[in-house]
């Protein structure tokens, strides 16, 4: 935030002209930074910071760049998800982070006697890296959400009639009409949508436009049908004729709910990085009198 604040002024002092900070301005620099720190959260945790020799790095991580490049290679070629440049950086990334952490993590437990020392390993001062492995975990997991849902996301806005359906990503969406509804401080226009795969009623969804008895704006109050893969959204437009027709927003939003499920992988690594005893430990000593230790001796 404060980079996109200052942003602005320093492209005006170079006298490079002026720029619009916005949502385009942050996608490019997100885009453009992002996979320089993503290359290194795969290294950082493997590597050895005082002292390390290159050579045990690249023994270590070729395994996990070759399958990274794999998965690039499959997504971009339209192997998997479709396909496209975009859509292989982006899985590819999140490979990059999903396989270094798991050699990462084999490596410790090797060192540790295997899945049995995992428990001590827990219980002793050791809950930041687990902390740590988490929360990257979950940026992997936002890393695949963030990109399915930018490249294969799908909002169209439609006009339909009672009986009329519209089909997007395999989805057949039917409008069955409006009706005039009165709510406990509203009056509101609900609509009646029911969404098809295939044969198969997927879900019913009732949009809703409101006019709220203390005034303001008409409110939209968008319907949806969650699920792990994907969310159908459908918004409530204005009636265009007097004949029930309605233009109306469709959504098709893959993946993004693990947007959301990489958030609480991150809050939940932070949580347990916290737990460490040696955070404890250090608070302790930072706030002992100076000459407790003297006493003591």
């Amino acid at each position: 935030m404060l980079f996109g604040t200052l942003a602005p002024l320093i492209y005006e002092a170079a006298g490079w002209g002026k720029i619009s900070v916005g949502f385009p301005w942050f996608n490019t620099m997100f885009v453009s930074i992002s996979p320089f720190l993503v290359l290194a959260m795969g290294i950082g945790p493997l590597a050895r910071w005082k002292e390390d020799d290159p050579r045990r790095l690249m023994r270590l991580l070729w395994v996990s760049l070759a399958l990274s490049l794999g998965v690039f290679v499959l997504a971009a070629s339209g192997t998997i998800a479709g396909g496209g440049p975009g859509l292989g950086l982006g899985l590819g990334l999140a490979a990059w982070i999903l396989f270094t952490h798991i050699q990462g993590l084999m490596d410790r437990l090797r060192h540790k006697g295997g899945l049995r020392g995992l428990k001590s390993d827990l219980t002793a001062r050791s809950r930041a890296y687990y902390g740590m492995w988490l929360a990257h975990i979950g940026i992997a997991i936002f890393i695949v959400g963030a990109t399915l849902v930018s490249i294969h996301g799908i909002e169209t806005d439609v006009r339909m009639s009672p009986g009329g359906s519209h089909e997007i990503a395999g989805y057949r969406f039917q409008f069955n009409g409006a009706e005039s509804i009165l709510g406990p401080n509203y009056r509101a226009e609900r609509g009646a949508v029911q969404v098809f795969r295939g044969e198969r009623l997927v879900a019913d969804l009732h949009p809703e436009k409101r006019a709220y008895v203390s005034g303001g704006m008409p409110m939209t109050e968008a319907a949806i049908d969650p699920g792990l893969t994907r969310d159908l959204y459908v918004s409530l437009g204005e009636p265009v004729s007097d004949a029930g027709d309605w233009s109306m927003r469709l959504y098709y939003k893959p993946y993004v709910r693990w947007i959301w499920l990489g958030g609480i992988f991150m809050a939940l690594g932070g949580l347990l990085a916290m737990s460490d005893a040696r955070y404890r430990s250090a608070r302790r000593h930072a706030t002992a009198p100076a000459g407790a230790g003297l006493a003591r001796a």
